[in-house]
């Protein structure tokens, strides 16, 4: 199955920059989840180690919010430090990109975007 190239819009081009060589196209977690989160839709998405699960999520979740709306628009939990941590770093490199202000607790298990 052919990989299509992530569409050149917003963000998916700023990403190409961030990560490794080798982003140009999504994962296969990425390619099934992406679009439906951004669909509002409720997504499940279990993929070995490695394969872009966080970069999934932190693109959908930052796709999301709406830079003229002053509040929190999304709270993500991790079941350990280390997760958050991982998350955390992900979040805030790719908020960077988009000017999105990203706050973590000083012991980090959340993040509120």
């Amino acid at each position: 199955m052919a990989m299509a190239p992530f569409p050149p819009v917003s963000l998916f081009v700023r990403v190409t920059n961030f990560f490794p060589p080798g982003f140009e196209r999504p994962s296969a977690i990425q390619q099934r989840a992406i679009v439906p989160v951004l669909k509002d839709r409720d997504v499940i998405a279990q993929a070995q180690s490695g394969t872009g699960k966080t970069a999934t999520f932190s693109i959908s979740v930052l796709q999301k919010i709406d830079q003229n709306l002053r509040q929190c628009q999304a709270l993500i939990l991790a079941p350990t430090r280390e997760l958050a941590q991982q998350i955390q770093k992900v979040v805030i490199a790719l908020g960077d990109l988009l000017n999105i202000e990203v706050y973590t607790h000083p012991v980090p298990s959340y993040l509120i975007v």
